[in-house]
């Protein structure tokens, strides 16, 4: 009798970081066996958009097979964990559980610009001789530089009370508060959901989280990019608070995919993944740093 297999195979063993590869799940089964449903989680730390499946029986066996277009968002060795399959006997009975390989594929980390860049050097030494014409215009200038600050402290004095009224009048107000600019950013990207384009959505979305995390929660830095601020998430909350960390994976990875696997979801899609990034940011208003 055949037994239930699974397999996830790449088709690389190394990508530099951010390029796009392909993953394929097969499994098989027995037909009189049903088998559990598919959960793409089996993938990670992979980021994965489903492209097409397809499920053919022959000769009393089920063979299904799944492809995706994956992405690694870390560099070094990324390994997906064997995967596990379980069948049950139709109409019920005893469960059927097989276990795969894992998939390990290595991520080149993107080259640091600048590293071996040549470095600007100063300029020479000015010369030591100079001419009397020179001199005597060096003298000019200091001379009356120095009646033009004797003129400007005398001003300076008469101005104090009105300058430093006018300096209280304009002090700053408050810092608005983080998660009220970034419901403003997100209700200004509303206008790309309709788009032909979805990145443009997809980057204010991102930019509106990752400046948001770094205001309220002080993690990360201006410079992070979306998938720095994913991979630091997805390191079991990194420091994230609890109601954060699992919000802020899903709705960072569709961006991510969005901009380096070109997966372009439709507008209902795009509306919900900007409710959700809107939800994240009431949810955790009033969270701060762990």
């Amino acid at each position: 009798m055949d037994v239930p297999a699974v397999r996830i195979a790449a088709g690389v063993h190394e990508v530099a970081l951010g390029e796009t590869f392909a993953v394929t799940v097969t499994r098989s089964w027995p037909a009189d066996l049903v088998a559990e449903s598919w959960d793409d989680e089996t993938l990670a730390p992979l980021l994965v958009h489903a492209l097409d499946v397809d499920r053919r029986e022959s000769a009393g066996v089920v063979v299904e097979t799944r492809r995706f277009r994956a992405l690694a968002v870390t560099p070094g060795d990324v390994r997906v964990l064997p995967p596990l399959f379980v069948a049950t006997a139709r109409g019920g009975g005893d469960e059927v559980v097989v276990t795969g390989d894992a998939l390990d594929v290595r991520v080149r980390a993107a080259p640091v610009i600048g590293d071996d860049a040549d470095v600007e050097l100063p300029g020479g030494l000015l010369p030591r001789s100079r001419s009397f014409g020179v001199w005597l215009a060096m003298a000019l200038a200091a001379g009356l530089a120095a009646l033009l600050v004797t003129h400007s402290r005398r001003l300076r004095r008469a101005r104090v009370p009105l300058a430093a009224a006018a300096v209280a009048a304009a002090s700053p107000p408050p810092p608005e508060p983080p998660a009220e600019v970034a419901l403003r950013a997100l209700g200004a990207a509303e206008e790309h959901v309709a788009g032909d384009d979805p990145r443009p959505l997809h980057d204010a979305i991102s930019n509106a989280l990752r400046e948001y995390v770094r205001a309220q929660f002080a993690l990360g830095a201006p410079e992070w990019t979306s998938d720095e601020l994913l991979a630091a998430a997805s390191r079991h909350g990194a420091g994230l608070a609890p109601g954060l960390a699992p919000g802020l994976r899903d709705v960072l990875a569709q961006c991510v995919l969005v901009r380096f696997a070109r997966v372009r979801p439709d507008a209902a899609a795009r509306e919900r993944t900007l409710e959700a990034a809107r939800e994240l940011v009431r949810a955790t208003a009033d969270e701060g740093p762990r």
